[in-house]
């Protein structure tokens, strides 16, 4: 999959094409841009304004507010439709999908994450898609996280690794882990350390699990320094 990044010019436009099936679209948009989308407040809903207000810390607010406008804005230009008329739901596991009868609306995928003061968005009107994006924090203990969390394959490559390279396993794997659920829309309802993460020179794929997942892949996104983000998508096998 080719990966194409949105930018905040793309919010000025008035429509956008819709990925092509070897594209994914990606936005990752930096909180501290905030004033970008002032002019956009009014697409939220009343639920998702009640849910902002709630929260306590201002940055909590912006990182919600500023991902929830921009997948409406998003959404709005590769529908053609008003992001204050968009409509949604979240599955059984907390994945949020479109609720349209509209059946002449094209297919389309999408996910979100934010962390620190990034959000990051990816559209695909081929698959599913699942994001993650983590800042990296001193104060975990790593070892206790991947052994808790990561097949007990990883975890043995994990202590052979020195101090500095066990938290970037930590954090790079961590995304992958959560793009894929993600993608799948089964959250944390599939045991996280019940597969094993290879890694390939360009991506990840899902081993040694009890499901074949082998038409998954995950790949890593560029992101500025102390954050890691990952992408996972289906491909026919």
């Amino acid at each position: 999959m080719i990966l194409k990044y949105l930018s905040s010019e793309h919010l000025l436009k008035q429509t956008l094409p819709l990925p092509d099936n070897k594209t994914i679209d990606i936005c990752i948009f930096c909180i501290d841009n905030f004033s970008l989308l002032a002019d956009h407040m009014t697409a939220l809903s009343p639920a998702e304004q009640k849910r902002a207000s709630s929260l306590k810390q201002e940055q909590d607010q912006l990182r919600f507010i500023a991902s929830r406008i921009l997948l409406r804005r998003f959404l709005s230009l590769y529908l053609d439709l008003p992001a204050d008329a968009l409509l949604f739901q979240t599955g059984e596991h907390g994945k949020p999908y479109l609720c349209t009868d509209r059946q002449d609306l094209p297919q389309i995928y999408f996910n979100l994450s934010h962390s620190g003061d990034f959000v990051a968005l990816a559209f695909s009107a081929a698959t599913p898609v699942g994001i993650d994006i983590e800042r990296t924090r001193k104060n975990i203990h790593a070892e206790t996280l991947v052994r808790r969390f990561f097949h007990p394959d990883e975890y043995s490559e994990f202590l052979k690794l020195n101090d500095d390279d066990k938290q970037a396993f930590l954090f790079r794997r961590w995304t992958v882990r959560e793009a894929f659920l993600k993608g799948l829309g089964k959250g944390f309802s599939i045991s996280p350390d019940s597969f094993y993460i290879q890694e390939h020179p360009c991506m990840y794929c899902i081993k040694k699990s009890q499901k074949d997942y082998s038409s998954w892949h995950i790949v890593s996104v560029p992101v500025p320094k102390d954050y890691y983000c990952s992408i996972a998508y289906q491909v026919p096998v």
